[in-house]
């Protein structure tokens, strides 16, 4: 799962936790589903991996076009980041 283990088990921990606002549960909950969707994105994991292998080879035009597709398979503006 790349590294994303313990932010699972945190966010799982957090949405469980009653006695935390509801509000701060819910935003727990958002988050994730969306990093479980994400790790569940065949393509999007794919992209990944050639991201690390181009920055394991400093390949820096290809880690500038592998993060250009990611933005666009996920719909993410550049200047905003959302």
């Amino acid at each position: 799962m790349y590294g994303r283990e313990k932010d699972l088990l945190q966010l799982n921990k957090d949405r469980n936790d009653h006695s935390l606002d509801k509000f701060v549960r819910t935003r727990a909950d958002k988050a994730h589903s969306k990093i479980t969707n994400q790790l569940k994105d065949k393509k999007l994991m794919s992209l990944r991996e050639q991201l690390i292998r181009a920055s394991k080879a400093r390949d820096q035009s290809a880690e500038q076009r592998i993060q250009q597709q990611m933005r666009e398979h996920t719909g993410e503006s550049k200047e905003t980041g959302q």
